[in-house]
């Protein structure tokens, strides 16, 4: 699996990552952007740990490759909104938001810095995998 990371904005729909031809990227692989969380510690015994979480930010695909960089085009699905706000109640929360948070507010943005990885091609059912040449 190829891994490499954010190394600039082109503009909202596009950035560039800093792998390429000699990573084994090709035009048109695909790849997500990822967020790691830290680490998660059970607060009664310290010895049961878990690794943390990895979210999927967005997907992204080389469109130009280049020796050591690729230029992707970043897709942003639009979720629909609803606003019910008029037939909702106001609540409040009953959790303590100063403490540190999993997922600090605006981590899920792509930005410099921000980790790849090459997505699984999908399978379509009843096809045969491609072999890569030489194998």
């Amino acid at each position: 699996m190829i891994e490499g990371k954010v190394a600039a904005i082109v503009d909202t729909e596009s950035v560039v990552i800093n792998v390429g031809k000699q990573h084994g990227v090709r035009p048109g692989m695909r790849f997500k952007a990822v967020y790691k969380t830290n680490r998660i510690v059970d607060p009664d015994n310290s010895e049961n740990v878990l690794s943390g979480l990895t979210l999927v930010i967005g997907e992204m695909q080389a469109n130009s490759v280049l020796d050591s960089f690729s230029f992707c085009a970043v897709e942003n699905p639009s979720v629909p909104t609803l606003n019910l706000s008029f037939f909702q109640t106001e609540k409040k929360s009953i959790v303590d938001i100063n403490q540190p948070l999993l997922v600090p507010e605006g981590a899920l943005k792509i930005r410099i810095g921000t980790l790849v990885q090459e997505t699984e091609p999908v399978q379509k059912p009843g096809s045969v995998p491609r072999k890569p040449p030489g194998q």
